[in-house]
Order: C-alpha cells, then sequence, then structure tokens
C-alpha cells in the first residue's frame, strides 16, 4: 500500500509539474500577446501626452492646444480604421465619442476656451 501511494503521490507531483508547467507557459503568451496588443493599443500614447505637456504648459487652456489634439485624433482616427470600431485604447476616446469630435471640429467648433476666474 505504500508503494502505491508513493507512487500516486509521485504521479500527483508529476501532474502538479506539469500543471504548472502549462500555467506558466500559458500565462507567458498571454503577456506575451498582451504585450503585443498593448503596444498596438497604445500608438498614439505619444500624442495623448503630448496633450498632456500642453496642457500643463499653457495653464490647462485647451485652445492653445489644438495641435496636439488634432494629432491624437488624427492617430486615434487611423487605430480604429486599423483595429475596427471594438477596438480599446487608454490613449483613444472611444469610437463613438472620437466621431463625434471630428464631427465638432469640421464644423469649426474646435476646443473649450478658459473662462477666465471671476468671471461669470
Amino acid at each position: 500500500m505504500t508503494s502505491l501511494s508513493v507512487t500516486s503521490n509521485a504521479r500527483s507531483r508529476e501532474k502538479g509539474t506539469v500543471l504548472r508547467s502549462t500555467l506558466a507557459d500559458l500565462k507567458y503568451l498571454h503577456l506575451k500577446s498582451s504585450s503585443r496588443m498593448s503596444e498596438e493599443n497604445n500608438a498614439c500614447k505619444p500624442f495623448a501626452c503630448a496633450i498632456q505637456d500642453c496642457l500643463q504648459k499653457n495653464g490647462y487652456n485647451e485652445s492653445k492646444c489644438t495641435k496636439a489634439i488634432d494629432e491624437l485624433y488624427k492617430c486615434c482616427k487611423q487605430f480604429y480604421e486599423d483595429n475596427g470600431s471594438d477596438a480599446k485604447s487608454v490613449c483613444c476616446p472611444k469610437f463613438n465619442l472620437l466621431q463625434l469630435k471630428l464631427k465638432q471640429r469640421s464644423l469649426g467648433k474646435i476646443d473649450a476656451e478658459l473662462i477666465p476666474h471671476g468671471r461669470r
């Protein structure tokens, strides 16, 4: 009986090792594909960062950052053309919102203007 339990324990350990190995492989593949997806989904990150830099330099006055915003929207438009309207990116507005923003910009409704403090 002891040899059977030892054999069973050995098999369990082997199965455990195989299971851990398989899980590790799956985790690696997931991380590898996630990082590739992450790179694709963050193609517009430099443009999003440029907007943040511009806003900080200009006291968060959007009207001073029109060029940076246009560049991000251009990148995001390309992102959705390449990946479909259901694609996700932390750097881009959702597809429907991007469409609205692009339409507003084409009508001349560009960026919000900062209202001086104390003026109501």
